[in-house]
């Protein structure tokens, strides 16, 4: 049986315009493509794919076995491949979309973990999901950077991506009460000090969770519950608070001050910091009083 990747290649006869293979994510692998018309079948893949779309809707319909599924691949919806599953295609438009392949075994586990009867899940064409289509959207803003916190963020959407495909689209039940539970105070001491001392280092949650000795499922839940953030989003908001004072108590370029929290784009880290903050990284410094001409 092929990668989902490889088919996708074969089947589209060109390559993604942008991919996450070459940035060692964990728990699944993004592309963004953009494709013609399509009317011909893909063969059973070795993993799941989920994706969403971005621009005009098009009419789309899919038969898997006698089962045919018509709808439109307008945003907000989600499309569902399950692994081993054929399907044939008729595509009426050209499409651009951001594909997830999630591996059998990723979702096997995440279902064990989390109380679900079963990790089948059901074909879906261009379904009314705008939590997962949000989702892979955030995904898809971070293939085009490059940096050490797009890891752990990948790993945490990865949990995220497939509990909810689990929850939503799949034959099993719900997570337990479990979940609800946060860190204890050292608990959440430890994790956080190792955080901070790994600012600018990759990190992946199973060696978060591991520390405390919980799942990864139970882990983000947990420390969610403690902070109000996710552990990636607690490690950004880390990184920003870092580089406003590195801003405005060293001389260091941004680009320096970038490389320091752990961003090794300079381009990149100063679009998070405006998203973050309101206001370029320069004109942060600017703002408060540490002027180009007192750096040189």
């Amino acid at each position: 049986m092929q990668t989902a990747a490889t088919e996708m290649i074969r089947k589209l006869g060109a390559k993604p315009s942008a991919t996450s293979l070459d940035q060692n994510w964990r728990g699944l692998t993004a592309q963004r493509w953009r494709h013609a018309p399509l009317h011909d079948s893909t063969e059973p893949m070795a993993e799941h794919v989920v994706m969403t779309y971005f621009g005009p809707p098009h009419r789309i319909e899919a038969r898997f076995g006698t089962r045919t599924i018509r709808s439109s691949t307008r945003p907000g919806s989600i499309t569902l491949i399950p692994a081993g599953h054929r399907a044939q295609w008729d595509i009426y438009g050209p499409l651009d979309v951001v594909h997830a392949y999630i591996s059998v075994p990723r979702i096997e586990e995440l279902a064990r973990e989390s109380g679900f009867a079963s990790a089948e899940l059901a074909p879906r064409v261009g379904c009314d999901d705008a939590d997962a289509a949000h989702l892979l959207a955030v995904l898809n803003s971070h293939l085009d950077a490059r940096n050490s916190a797009n890891g752990l963020l990948a790993e945490h959407l990865s949990i995220t991506i497939c509990l909810h495909l689990l929850r939503s689209h799949g034959a099993g039940r719900g997570i337990s009460d479990r979940l609800r539970g946060g860190l204890s105070p050292s608990q959440l001491k430890r994790v956080t000090d190792f955080l901070t001392n790994a600012m600018a280092s990759p990190v992946t949650l199973q060696e978060l969770a591991d520390m405390v000795g919980l799942s990864r499922t139970y882990f983000c839940a947990a420390f969610k519950a403690s902070t109000g953030m996710q552990p990636y989003a607690w490690l950004i908001a880390h990184r920003i608070a870092r580089s406003k004072q590195l801003l405005t108590a060293t001389k260091l370029s941004v680009a320096q001050v970038a490389e320091a929290v752990g961003y090794d784009d300079p381009a990149y880290f100063s679009r998070l910091f405006r998203k973050n903050v309101g206001a370029s990284p320069a004109r942060y410094r600017l703002d408060r009083g540490l002027s180009v001409h007192e750096r040189l």
